[in-house]
């Protein structure tokens, strides 16, 4: 649903005036990291290239996200491509198309995409967890691996166990494994001369990503990998909403804190009456394309609420304090996103009250777009007539 509204945003409103022209170059313009930082980095853009030390994590979203030669504690990086060069990190969370990384990981690494590759040069000294359409790993785990896709080769060295799941399962010829070997596919592994399986293998019926793990542990790590891949989803949404449209987001949450029951109100009229007026205007053919193109809008200030409502949350978070969102810069702003984001995702969780949480932040969200949007276009008309 996220990618839809996403897609739906670029192409079919490429000429809103929400944002300037600077804005839209900022944002198609290569992001750069270099030198040496010792907070956290925010980084967004259609291309994003990173080679610094950093004390702290790095978040990067873009198409294309290239890191080279960098040091960081974690990397939490999400785009199109992502190819990784010489890191330094404890743990590495990452999701893309592509993914190719090589580095030294001191903690663990989560990996999400079509296509993952584990270059030989790579070392992770924790477990490492992936999913994907075609999976390569020829690096060094010193832990345990669990993989799953519809192609997983290992040809590297692994000292843990390492549990399987696909359609073609292959351990090449540098395959080092020193536990266990447990699988699940409906093809017999395929094991290369010189593979090495110190412990026993064994074949599982059925998909049997977690292999010994009991059914609940499998929910468990099922719903972490969905959690993660959501709030990083709604993360790239932010830095793309927050570059293309910032006087909309950053105004919306500035309306959200300085109108709070008026948002909250209008935007619960909003999500009741738009629904239903688009219902009634689609029953005849005449109204089909207005119910349609009034749908098309309500599902993007949705999803631009939620942004600004998330922004509106990170400004009150301890470290990202400061001045309302329209005087503040774009770095801290996809801070604010982010960590909003996350306190939101954490809220969900909560039975009853995290529904509730995120209807409360949604409606008001909702609201402060409205809000905000019609003050900009009513400034858009006052600017032409003069």
């Amino acid at each position: 649903m996220l990618s839809v509204v996403l897609f739906l945003l670029i192409t079919a409103l490429p000429d809103m005036s929400f944002a300037s022209d600077e804005d839209r170059e900022a944002w198609h313009s290569p992001a750069r990291l270099s030198g040496i930082h010792g907070d956290k980095q925010f980084l967004a853009g259609s291309e994003v290239y990173v080679q610094a030390e950093v004390e702290d994590d790095i978040f990067a979203a873009g198409g294309e996200v290239r890191v080279r030669d960098t040091k960081a504690a974690d990397l939490f990086l999400a785009g199109g491509f992502v190819n990784l060069r010489g890191v330094e990190a404890q743990d590495g969370i990452m999701a893309g198309g592509e993914v190719d990384m090589s580095g030294r990981f001191s903690g663990d690494v989560i990996a999400a995409g079509g296509s993952l590759e584990m270059e030989p040069d790579t070392e992770v000294a924790g477990d490492v967890l992936m999913a994907g359409g075609r999976l390569g790993v020829s690096g060094r785990i010193a832990g345990t691996l669990r993989a799953a896709g519809g192609q997983v080769r290992i040809d590297g060295p692994v000292d843990g166990d390492v549990y399987l799941a696909g359609g073609r399962l292959v351990l090449g010829p540098n395959a080092r494994i020193g536990g266990n070997l447990s699988y699940s596919s409906g093809e017999e592994i395929e094991i290369a001369g010189g593979a090495r399986v110190a412990g026993e293998v064994t074949r599982r019926p059925g998909v049997d990503f977690a292999a010994r793990m009991p059914g609940v542990a499998q929910l468990i790590v099922a719903g972490v990998l969905t959690w993660i891949g959501v709030i990083v989803s709604l993360i790239v949404l932010g830095a793309v909403l927050l570059a293309a449209f910032p006087r909309l987001v950053a105004g919306a949450s500035d309306t959200i804190t300085l109108r709070p029951l008026p948002s909250l109100a209008l935007g619960v009229v909003l999500m009741v009456a738009v629904p239903i007026a688009a219902a009634i205007a689609m029953a005849t053919a005449i109204g089909l394309p207005l119910g349609l193109f009034a749908l098309l809008l309500y599902a993007l200030a949705l999803a631009t609420g939620l942004i600004a409502a998330a922004l509106w949350i990170g400004q009150y978070l301890p470290k990202l304090r400061g001045r309302h969102a329209q005087h503040t810069e774009y770095r801290w702003c996809l801070a604010r996103v982010a960590a909003g984001l996350v306190v939101l995702g954490l809220v969900v969780l909560v039975p009853f009250l995290g529904g509730l949480a995120l209807a409360i932040a949604g409606v008001l969200g909702l609201g402060g777009v409205a809000v905000q949007g019609w003050t900009l276009i009513g400034k858009g008309a006052g600017s032409s007539s003069a």
